[in-house]
């Protein structure tokens, strides 16, 4: 097909051949003419893409206009000043996704609060902020529907039992770099949170008591965090343990669980106990996936 015939194709029919281009590929098209920049510019095609940022001193304006005309949704994070996390969060307005790695600090934290249609919140290195100065800023997000916190240090409870305003929260990510959550404060969260489908636990040496406690409903609980009511029962549907020494769970906490479809024990320690492995099969009605992860090896069981 001759170059000419090939422009000729309507646009929607272009957008959709483009989908399918890597983007060093996009960019090689987009250098071709003024009409297939503003085409391969189009937000359908950089929809369910991240930009990742490590430095942006050398971006210009026509950098970051660029970015604003294909309405980048998703950034990730890693090494920028607070002025420069700015900079990010006032061009880009419509992110919804947002990871953090080791640039965060309590400062950079306050950058977030352009983003009015924040959905998904991902702290991968939380170890030089505190718990208080991470909610202070996040329990502002109440449209969160994803949020993880991992290398983070759990110093008081109240700050955490703060996460209950967060009420469109489906997933919900907590890996302590101690290894420890408040089991306390975790029960008071669950049971408050109605739309929550995901959770992810490193629960380092809670026993099994510590661990059912975080799965049976709560009784009476105090938290400086405006009251939510409590629901009868969990919803999940997707349970993963991290580093849990933990061989068992209470029927109360099994009967609480009853709805998970896949249960994910990462480096777990004691996959000997057979009975454990068998128990999930037999008290978890709907579970249609095992996985296990420990050392190098790991190992998926799927019932159909």
């Amino acid at each position: 097909m001759a170059i000419v015939e090939w422009l000729q194709l309507p646009q929607e029919v272009l957008l959709h051949i483009f989908l399918y281009l890597s983007p060093s590929e996009k960019a090689n098209v987009r250098a071709t003419c003024t009409y297939l920049r503003a085409l391969v510019d189009h937000p359908s095609l950089w929809r369910n893409s991240t930009i990742f940022f490590r430095s942006i001193g050398l971006f210009n304006a026509k950098f970051w206009d660029t970015l604003q005309i294909r309405k980048i949704r998703s950034v990730e994070v890693t090494k920028v000043t607070l002025k420069q996390f700015r900079k990010i969060t006032l061009s880009l307005p419509d992110l919804t996704t947002v990871r953090m790695d080791s640039c965060l600090k309590g400062e950079i934290l306050q950058g977030l609060r352009p983003l009015v249609n924040l959905k998904q919140l991902y702290l991968t290195d939380c170890s030089h902020v505190s718990d208080h100065d991470i909610f202070s800023e996040v329990i502002n997000f109440h449209q969160l529907t994803h949020f993880s916190l991992c290398k983070v240090y759990f110093l008081n409870v109240l700050p955490l039992t703060s996460i209950v305003l967060l009420q469109n929260l489906y997933s919900l990510s907590l890996h302590p770099k101690d290894g420890t959550v408040p089991e306390r404060a975790l029960q008071y969260i669950l049971f408050r949170l109605p739309k929550l489908k995901e959770l992810s636990l490193a629960v380092g040496n809670m026993n099994k008591w510590k661990l059912s406690l975080c799965f049976n409903r709560p009784d009476n609980f105090l938290s400086a965090a405006e009251e939510k009511p409590c629901i009868p029962r969990l919803q999940l549907q997707k349970l993963e343990l991290l580093n849990s020494g933990c061989v068992s769970l209470s029927t109360n906490a099994f009967d609480q669980l009853s709805t998970l479809t896949s249960v994910c024990l990462r480096h777990y320690k004691y996959l000997q106990h057979e009975d454990f492995i068998e128990a999930l099969f037999l008290k978890l009605p709907n579970l249609t996936e095992l996985k296990t992860e420990w050392l190098e090896s790991s190992s998926t069981f799927s019932m159909m």
